[in-house]
């Protein structure tokens, strides 16, 4: 079962974050138990961004009306 998040970051936000976050992990000046960390906080951010849009494409509110 998955577990809401205590906290909420834009999607825009959170692509910067990304892009910072693997350029980070591809930086050969990081420890590898941190560079595993970050690693973790890629995939929970990406999981969270892909949530994100699977509920915003299946809200109907978010739909155009005829």
């Amino acid at each position: 079962m998955r577990h809401k998040r205590a906290w909420i970051m834009p999607a825009e936000e959170a692509r910067t974050f990304l892009h910072q976050i693997q350029e980070k992990i591809a930086s050969s000046d990081i420890e590898v138990p941190h560079r595993d960390v970050l690693i973790r906080l890629r995939s929970i951010i990406e999981e969270d961004l892909e949530a994100e849009s699977e509920r915003s494409v299946g809200n109907p509110q978010d739909q155009p009306t005829s």
